[in-house]
């Protein structure tokens, strides 16, 4: 998984040299300031400077991505850290 400043999300194989999904505007305004998984799992988050962290899910067999919740937040996340049991943000205003 990486992330790009105009906001896409990239999924990637270990065995392949291009990713094998991409999904354009993830955070509809500006660039990814943070993203964590869940170890061994399909679940990951990423943060915008739109204020609001997305909790992923990777549908099927890296057929695509899909939004399972948005929490908003008061400030621009510039870390954040996801487990099974908790999400955990460092933000700044």
């Amino acid at each position: 998984m990486t992330a790009c400043q105009d906001g896409s999300v990239y999924l990637w194989h270990a065995k392949k040299s291009k990713p094998v999904f991409k999904l354009s505007r993830a955070h509809l305004k500006g660039w990814i300031s943070a993203l964590d998984t869940i170890k061994q799992s399909n679940i990951f988050a990423t943060a915008g400077i739109d204020r609001v962290v997305k909790i992923w899910g990777i549908d099927g067999d890296n057929a695509g991505l899909k939004c399972l919740r948005e929490v908003g937040v008061n400030g621009i996340v510039t870390d954040l850290k996801l487990t099974p049991e908790m999400l955990a943000v460092t933000e700044c205003d």
